[in-house]
């Protein structure tokens, strides 16, 4: 029930982004929660957001392709999981369900999945 809330309150106070991914990969009761618009992201967490009405714990650019995702310019507030503090992150894109993303940095695999926000 706890899990349910934190990310419910976090999507009300999320900021409107071309798409949102919550982090499906373990037992957090607060996953992290990864938007994104044309160029620029954000990772937000209820639980270590440093402001509890916009809990960004991560922000920065990024670009995608050539199946790699690659965050840039990384402005590091909270740890998430990217972990570290270097200005650059790129991940290994794989093949998952049209409503999944899983990015893979060496032997780990973070899964997301797709969050419609209701307009």
């Amino acid at each position: 029930m706890m899990k349910v809330l934190a990310i419910t309150t976090l999507l009300f106070t999320a900021t409107t982004y071309a798409e949102m991914w919550v982090l499906i990969d373990g037992d957090s009761e607060c996953p992290d929660v990864l938007e994104v618009n044309e160029a620029s992201y954000v990772i937000l967490n209820d639980c270590y957001g440093l402001d509890p009405k916009n809990p960004i714990i991560e922000s920065g650019s990024f670009t995608s392709g050539d199946g790699y995702f690659s965050f840039l310019l990384r402005k590091v507030e909270q740890p998430s999981f990217l972990k570290g503090d270097s200005k650059s992150k790129k991940f290994r894109t794989l093949k998952s369900p049209n409503d999944e993303l899983h990015l893979q940095d060496g032997s780990r695999v973070f899964k997301f999945r797709q969050h419609y926000v209701p307009k």
